[in-house]
């Protein structure tokens, strides 16, 4: 469970910690290395201590996120009530006694203690918030990075009619279509699953349109650029898309992560 935990965030954090890096002067690196310091000497005396702000921002919101997930475990096992408890989230866990069971007081003491004690299973929940928060985040970014390019770089029959739906869709509260997907779900025999809860979010329509606003800054003739040097479609995306969009995964990532 902690090697699940410590997965959770690995690759969006190396983004971030690559983000901090470009930030740091090489002229610094090219003096350490004058002066007769090598590589690791360099990392510890140089890198880490102008990436404490990184460092701090990272943990933090990885902290928030793991703590935050309620919503999927609650619509995937009917409300709590995952066999063995499998599924259920601290949130998950304070809602059971202070909504359900009415123990408002109970509910209120275990939400400031809860992170202090062995008793309650914590290590479970947190490892379910935190494999389904990173499935989740990965997954929708590669989903709608693709969807997104599409939109931005191919010209096709029904382009623009497809993409208003996309807006459409922010529109629409969650709240409003929550019971037919579960519905659905339920239709299609995946309920107590993590894929249920995965699955219907990969395509996320903010993340789509927000995607799609970023590359149309971008060239074209860089894509033609590719397709001239014989690079494939999925190598145009992969080795020249995106590396340029790492700014915008980034920060998907962290919205993403936080809604997961």
């Amino acid at each position: 469970m902690l090697i699940v935990a410590c997965w959770r965030w690995t690759g969006v954090n190396i983004l971030y910690f690559l983000a901090g890096l470009q930030s740091i002067d090489t002229e610094l690196y090219e003096a350490a290395s004058i002066d007769g310091a090598n590589k690791w000497q360099q990392f510890v005396k140089i890198s880490v201590p102008l990436l404490k702000p990184t460092s701090v921002y990272v943990l933090t919101i990885s902290i928030y996120a793991g703590l935050s997930m309620f919503l999927e475990s609650f619509m995937l096992w009917k409300g709590n009530n995952s066999p063995q408890n499998i599924g259920l989230t601290i949130v998950g866990y304070l809602y059971r006694q202070g909504i359900e069971k009415r123990a408002m007081g109970y509910a209120c003491a275990a939400g400031l203690v809860l992170l202090f004690t062995g008793d309650h299973d914590y290590w479970i929940w947190f490892g379910n918030s935190l494999l389904l928060t990173v499935i989740t985040v990965v997954l929708t970014l590669l989903v709608s990075s693709f969807v997104a390019y599409g939109f931005a770089a191919y010209d096709f029959k029904g382009k623009n009619f497809f993409f208003v739906i996309v807006p459409i869709i922010l529109s629409i509260p969650f709240e409003v279509i929550m019971l037919p997907l579960y519905s659905q779900i339920s239709k299609w025999g995946m309920m107590d699953s993590y894929v249920s809860i995965i699955l219907p979010f990969l395509a996320h329509a903010s993340t789509i349109f927000f995607f799609r606003q970023y590359l149309l800054g971008l060239p074209k003739s860089l894509i033609e650029a590719g397709r001239i040097d014989g690079c494939t479609e999925y190598g145009i995306f992969f080795k020249l898309i995106a590396p340029i969009m790492k700014p915008a995964f980034s920060a998907m990532a962290i919205l993403n992560g936080m809604n997961a």
